[in-house]
């Protein structure tokens, strides 16, 4: 059985493998970084009033084939929704809301 350490090790090398090898720490640091961001967004629970505007990345919600042309994409499910009323309320002090 592999310990952490070593399995670290591992995970640093494939990142350098990554690299252009100039400046190579702080590259790694930045996938490094990266990963966890993400990590990070994936483990996230919604809140508990669902006034989030995303789906967490371990929800499916699948969307139906929209041509390129198109500007946004709509699920067909009402599974994941939001009361626009309480989210405008939420975020009333957003400057991208004001008219």
């Amino acid at each position: 059985m592999t310990d952490q350490g070593e399995l670290e090790h591992r995970r640093v090398k494939r990142f350098y493998r990554g690299t252009n090898k100039v400046g190579f720490t702080r590259q790694i640091a930045r996938k490094q970084r990266r990963q966890r961001v993400i990590y990070n967004l994936s483990t996230s629970t919604a809140p508990e009033n669902n006034l989030t505007a995303a789906v967490g990345f371990r929800e499916s919600d699948l969307l139906p084939y929209t041509p390129p042309t198109v500007h946004h994409h709509i699920s067909n499910s009402s599974r994941y929704y939001n009361d626009l009323a309480a989210w405008l309320g939420t975020h009333s002090g957003d400057p991208a809301l004001i008219v």
